[in-house]
């Protein structure tokens, strides 16, 4: 990530709302990532259920409700996934509010 000019701000920060594994930004930008990992990346791909979808709108909407220095023009949650052989792919604004 740090070589997207993202500086890691925080890990596993934990809100009432759930756990966010990763919290980055830029001047412009507030990105949580959520990591997952499986045997392949086709299967960790779809390891992101609904309901975690939802838990981590819910958690970063709280993460910018109490932390006014995370707030920034753009917000967006990403999802890095990895194989067994720790293969990555990161999907860029996989989750999305309705």
């Amino acid at each position: 990530m740090e070589e997207d000019g993202l500086s890691v701000l925080a890990t596993r920060h934990r809100t009432p709302l759930g756990e966010l594994d990763i919290v980055a930004a830029d001047a412009e930008n507030l990105i949580i990532v959520e990591v997952k990992q499986r045997a392949r990346l086709s299967d960790a791909a779809y390891a992101l259920t609904s309901r975690q979808s939802q838990r981590l709108l819910a958690a970063t909407e709280y993460l910018l409700a109490t932390n006014p220095a995370y707030q920034r023009s753009n917000v967006r949650i990403d999802v890095i996934v990895f194989d067994e052989n720790f293969q990555a792919r990161r999907i860029k604004d996989a989750v999305r509010a309705a």
